[in-house]
């Protein structure tokens, strides 16, 4: 908001007698910060499935706010989490690319916002589509102060997402014996077996 600094006329004083005759005031507007959170969707898949990471950015402020040119954010996946593509949607602005500035590929482990535009009260999103082979929960955190704006707001706090990879479960099915003669009985057995740490 703004807040006003002023000093009414008349209160200034001096040995000479002399004083200001008029009031004067100075304006210092003090802008929120930028607001950032993600989220996967969905946020549990089997391994080798892929989930959208979506990115939301907003700009509480009633004055526009402008990403730095050559990284507005930068966002490295976890450990084993990689693009499943290239292709991304954005809505801010501006290009996404790796987080080197090359151009996103599959394989590819962060993603990075270069420019955007931020309007009055606004919302945007950016998306990509991720994958893992490896069964696990994975956090994907932006840290707090991750983002920079030519005017210098910024996000005050960190955000995060999980992403839970399950593997598949595993089907045995056992004969004993193993081989007999014909019109003998065999017991045929199925085990069923959940190699995740939850059901």
């Amino acid at each position: 908001g703004n807040l006003i600094n002023s000093i009414p006329a008349s209160t200034l004083t001096s040995a000479q007698g002399v004083s200001n005759g008029a009031a004067s005031a100075a304006t210092l507007t003090v802008l929120r910060n930028m607001a950032i959170t993600k989220v996967f969707q969905p946020a549990t898949i089997a391994q080798g499935s892929t989930s959208t990471l979506l990115i939301t950015l907003i700009n509480t402020n009633d004055v526009p706010r402008t990403g730095a040119a050559t990284n507005t954010f930068t966002d490295n996946l976890p450990p084993n989490v990689t693009l499943a593509s290239g292709i991304s949607t954005n809505s801010c602005g501006g290009s996404i690319t790796n987080g080197s500035g090359g151009a996103l590929s599959a394989g590819g482990t962060s993603l990075r916002l270069n420019g955007g535009a931020f309007p009055v009260s606004s919302v945007c999103t950016i998306t990509v589509v991720v994958t893992s082979n490896v069964s696990g929960t994975y956090s994907n955190v932006i840290a707090a102060g991750a983002i920079t704006t030519l005017e210098g707001s910024t996000n005050p706090d960190p955000v995060q997402a999980t992403l839970t990879v399950i593997a598949p479960p595993t089907l045995a099915q056992p004969s004993n014996p193993t081989s007999g003669s014909p019109g003998q009985a065999s017991t045929v057995s199925f085990t069923l077996t959940n190699p995740n740490s939850a059901a």
